[in-house]
């Protein structure tokens, strides 16, 4: 029987190389495009112009037999699309890719399990990436997202677990579920002012986010959006943003404050396992909606809650808000209805990081400057 075994494992290897010594090595991949692969480099260059062939699965992909030889490609000015599944899983594929201008496109799966790319230059023509197009690249360490870019699919950068920063343009609406989920290197992301919402699980487990500021512009942050990200120790939220879903920086235990702007209605177990809060602020003159256990039972027990003075009572007679032990107030002039992002805007007081106003701007310190459509902003000097 083992004789048997091993005559069957010789067979499938040589038919395996078979396949491979066989397998075309140029060939047409669009109405003007051709590729090429060099077995004595590695390369895979591609010529020619126009969209790439839109293949239905990676078996179908014409290269994909040179897959574990590739180690270089070549794409040329004048390609338009690169299509779905054209480099999934290509190991050996490294070092550094660039896409040329003249692409606009960029397929689901397109370069998922590239584990040895470390860098990738996006051309500014590209309008949309694709779902799961950069899944599971776990060298890459930087991108250039351009501002052509109006479309990110889910999971597009989840696990490039070496991915150090990144900057989503103004072109952006959404950040989609699981963008950026275990990109436990990020430590710096800068949203642009023209995203919307931040969808379920876009930035989750990312460890080493310190910060993040959520530009007025967005409305929604979804659930588990900032979950486990447990070096999160500042949070900025922008002034349009109604409602804050489930688990969304739950387990961020490095977090010490959170401002919650006068435009946020509900609140849904947004905080759970943030076990490092000691101060939280809630601007809205109304008591936002708060789910049960939306706070750890220790947050409810030791951290201080602000609210604006004229509110105190609808607070503490509030279901969802008396269960903090300790909730004080500050002053709430600058509570009003929010200017347009293009209005004039004035400060309006100055205060300390427990919400008490002060009477001049501090020489030194850290305080909080509150301007009159509802934006702070945290100054340390």
């Amino acid at each position: 029987m083992r004789k048997k075994n091993y005559i069957l494992i010789l067979a499938l290897a040589f038919m395996s190389f078979a396949t491979v010594a066989n397998a075309q090595t140029s060939g047409q991949c669009g109405d003007n495009l051709f590729w090429s692969f060099n077995s004595s480099t590695g390369a895979l260059t591609f010529t020619g112009s126009g969209d790439m062939t839109n293949y239905t699965s990676f078996v179908s992909v014409p290269w994909r037999s040179f897959r574990n030889q590739i180690t270089s490609v070549s794409l040329p000015n004048g390609m338009t699309s690169i299509s779905n599944y054209a480099f999934q899983d290509y190991i050996n594929l490294t070092g550094e890719l660039t896409i040329p201008n003249s692409v606009t496109s960029i397929g689901n799966y397109a370069f998922s399990g590239c584990a040895g790319l470390t860098s990738v230059s996006i051309g500014n023509s590209v309008t949309m990436i694709g779902t799961s197009a950069f899944l599971n690249c776990s060298s890459l360490t930087s991108v250039i997202i351009p501002n052509s870019v109006t479309s990110i699919g889910n999971s597009a950068f989840q696990n490039c677990s070496s991915l150090i920063s990144v900057i989503i343009p103004n072109s952006i609406t959404s950040i989609r579920d699981r963008t950026f989920l275990n990109c436990t290197s990020l430590t710096s992301v800068t949203i642009g002012n023209s995203v919307t919402t931040i969808e379920n699980s876009a930035f989750d487990n990312c460890i080493s986010l310190t910060s993040i500021i959520i530009p007025n512009s967005v409305t929604s942050i979804g659930s588990r959006a900032f979950q486990n990200c447990t070096g999160l120790t500042s949070v900025t939220i922008g002034n349009s943003v109604t409602s804050i879903g489930v688990s969304a920086f739950e387990n961020c235990t490095g977090l010490t404050s959170i401002t919650i702007p006068s435009s946020v209605i509900e609140i849904r177990a947004s905080f759970e396992g943030c076990t490092g809060l000691t101060l939280v602020i809630v601007q809205s003159l109304v008591p936002p909606y708060l789910s049960s256990m939306s706070f750890s039972l220790e947050i409810y027990a030791n951290a201080t809650l602000y609210v604006p003075a004229e509110s105190l009572a609808l607070y503490q007679n509030s279901v969802d808000w008396r269960v903090f032990n300790n909730i004080q107030t500050f002053g709430s002039s600058d509570i009003t209805a929010p200017k347009e992002d293009n209005a004039e805007t004035q400060i309006v007081g100055y205060y300390t990081l427990s919400g008490q106003k002060l009477s001049q701007e501090p020489q030194s310190g850290i305080y909080i400057i509150r301007y009159d459509n509802g934006k702070t902003e945290k100054v340390i000097k």
